[in-house]
């Protein structure tokens, strides 16, 4: 990012800002605007308003509201999709318990409190898991206290989305990347969320499509080519034969030489 991707303003400091540059807004893409009323009860009524930043009116700025200011590159094409692309409506009204919202304000303040460093790489990864877990949080409450549904879609969608979008990444990267950190890191969600959408989808864990894949790919190569074990093992990406050979063996239960003998 050669510039500051996201904003988080209050309602008084847009309001400033966009008299001093009422421009400012066009480098953002998206708009969150997020207003939290405290009832008699103790629970707490959100007003939430999704729209493209350029859309914002000078005219009816909420001053007591939070404006969380966005583009794309910070935002999971998942959430995008969730948020933007197929949602039902721009404006929603419901409540939250305490609890929850003071969830919901101690993550905003990490985004806005957030000092930016020279570690570029690890700023777009904090940044971009930040929102996203916020949006993912936000979405999960509303969903369960109220039962709306920001989505045309329902939510297995979302899951088949992550899970589709990881066997793409298994495909590409699987030689390379044999650590689940890649994956999670390039999806932009934590490794508990990508276990829970994977099981929710196949009934297997991350580690075990992963596996499936290398499997298949190294039965494959043994049944159709004459490539040495060392070459396919060097081909799946192991640094040493006998490593390739105690994963073939423990989870086809023979050796590759055995398993190609019998073809």
């Amino acid at each position: 990012m050669t510039e500051k991707q996201y904003l988080l303003f209050s309602g008084h400091e847009v309001s400033k800002e966009i008299s001093a540059n009422p421009v400012f807004v066009n480098f953002y893409e998206f708009l969150l605007v997020v207003k939290t009323v405290l009832k008699a009860n103790g629970s707490y009524t959100m007003k939430v308003y999704f729209t493209a930043a350029k859309k914002l009116d000078q005219n009816h700025i909420f001053l007591q509201a939070d404006y969380l200011f966005f583009n794309s590159p910070l935002l999971s094409p998942i959430f995008f999709k969730t948020i933007f692309k197929n949602r039902k409506g721009t404006q929603y009204e419901f409540s939250i318990t305490a609890a929850q919202a003071n969830y919901l304000k101690q993550v905003i303040k990490t985004i806005s409190t957030h000092t930016p460093t020279c570690k570029r790489r690890y700023e777009d990864l904090f940044v971009k898991s930040t929102l996203n877990h916020l949006l993912l949080y936000f979405i999960t409450v509303v969903e369960n206290n109220n039962k709306i549904q920001f989505s045309k879609k329902n939510t297995n969608s979302i899951k088949n989305t992550v899970v589709q979008r990881f066997n793409k990444l298994l495909k590409q990267h699987y030689k390379t990347e044999k650590k689940l950190d890649f994956y999670t890191d390039s999806l932009a969600i934590s490794s508990r969320t990508l276990a829970n959408y994977s099981k929710a989808v196949t009934g297997k864990s991350p580690k075990q499509l992963m596996d499936d894949y290398i499997v298949a790919e190294a039965v494959y190569l043994l049944q159709n080519t004459d490539w040495s074990v060392k070459e396919i093992s060097i081909e799946l990406g192991f640094n040493e034969v006998n490593n390739f050979y105690t994963f073939f063996k423990k989870h086809l239960k023979s050796t590759p030489k055995a398993f190609r003998e019998k073809r």
